[in-house]
């Protein structure tokens, strides 16, 4: 039976028939024409092998995602704490600008005051010429004029409350920058709860800060 041999790819050389060695001259026999080739090494995994990475892979995403899911939503609380504490430092330095009342409301619109429900419906900041927590004619011929600042609606999920009626319905800021009257806290929450959320405390100073909730407090 003939040998075929391995072709040396590096010299090329001329196409020797059957009968001819290298010198040209008729070989002996096909025996002499054979090369002994070294066996090609097929690299690769076993099934038992590639059932040990998808096994190890699992128990990674297992652990991974929920901790990844988790970090997000953090990330979502301290965002939504961070925007609330700015429009409402704003919304104090407005008042001291102007030497008069800004007040701070729940709004479903972005052009009145909310009658009922949370903080998370969204809020204006405006001018309250008349001190009355409430944006209507008195403050100005249009309201929407009277309006410095929109926020819209949280995302779902987040619910925004305050811990006295007073504050429930507005936050003001007289001409020295003082929260008057109203206030107290706002809880921000997930679904996850309160042990997840932030306390935004507004001292009758004015100024609000951010605080991790106690054991005492709830999402009411």
């Amino acid at each position: 039976m003939l040998s075929i041999g391995c072709q040396d790819f590096d010299e090329p050389e001329r196409h020797l028939t059957h009968n001819e060695d290298r010198g040209g001259k008729p070989a002996r026999n096909n025996e002499m024409n054979a090369t002994h080739c070294p066996r090609i090494r097929q690299d690769g995994f076993t099934l038992v092998e590639l059932m040990v990475v998808l096994s190890v892979a699992a128990i990674l995403t297992t652990i991974g995602v929920p901790s990844f899911l988790s970090t997000i939503r953090d990330n979502g609380v301290s965002t939504r704490t961070n925007e609330l504490i700015t429009d409402l430092a704003l919304a104090r330095t407005e008042a001291i600008r102007r030497g008069q009342t800004v007040t701070v409301c729940p709004s479903t619109d972005g052009t009145s005051c909310a009658g009922s429900g949370g903080w998370e419906q969204g809020w204006i900041s405006f001018r309250d010429n008349d001190a009355s927590g409430v944006l209507d004619s008195s403050d100005c011929s249009t309201p929407a004029d009277c309006v410095l600042r929109r926020s819209p609606a949280l995302a779902s999920g987040y619910t925004l409350r305050a811990n006295n009626v007073t504050l429930a319905a507005h936050l003001s800021f007289d001409g020295i920058g003082m929260a008057t009257a109203s206030f107290g806290q706002l809880r921000l929450c997930d679904e996850r709860g309160i042990s997840h959320g932030r306390i935004i405390d507004v001292a009758a100073a004015g100024r609000a800060v951010a605080k991790q909730p106690s054991g005492s407090d709830s999402c009411e």
